[in-house]
């Protein structure tokens, strides 16, 4: 399955100003949350799954370094779980899953002051969509040791891709 970030084509320019002088230094884990109620004995057939990901916050600073924290979410259900778990939820029922790992990527941005539009506009879309994407494969990398770990298959997500969400069409009169 590939997943998607659909950011609006104003965001995608946006976020290509920041793009075009950030370099990725370094990604870290923050933090995991890791919790096996199915058992040990599951088979991957028999197990669906949801994921869920998003910006948690960002901090650009005058000496060039930007800090995005992003977190992922992953709740893997039996066949015979009658209720899935809400994606808030911070336990986890009989017969679930649930895995959440939180990312930090570190960029090289100019030093110096930020126009307050950049600030605000180009690196929040930035740091939403880019950092977001960058950050992916770490997690799928985390996602596969954490699942082997737990006694489940290894779960193996597909791509992040950045597509720009489409406008909708105008009538033709």
């Amino acid at each position: 399955m590939t997943y998607k970030i659909e950011p609006s084509a104003q965001e995608m320019r946006a976020a290509a100003i920041v793009a075009e002088t950030a370099q990725l230094t370094g990604v870290r884990v923050a933090g995991i949350i890791a919790e096996n109620r199915i058992g040990m004995a599951a088979e991957l057939k028999s197990l669906y799954s949801e994921v869920g990901f998003g910006l948690r916050e960002y901090t650009p600073s005058e000496n060039g370094l930007l800090l995005v924290q992003v977190d992922i979410k992953l709740l893997v259900g039996s066949r015979g779980l009658d209720e899935f778990p809400e994606k808030e939820a911070a336990d986890c029922p009989e017969g679930c899953a649930r895995i959440e790992v939180s990312m930090v990527g570190e960029y090289r941005i100019p030093e110096g002051p930020m126009p307050e539009n950049i600030k605000n506009e180009c690196i929040s879309a930035f740091a939403a969509n880019n950092g977001l994407h960058n950050c992916w494969p770490y997690f799928r990398q985390q996602l596969q040791y954490i699942t082997s770990s737990m006694g489940l298959p290894p779960f193996v997500l597909g791509p992040l891709l950045i597509r720009a969400k489409k406008q909708p069409e105008s009538p033709k009169n």
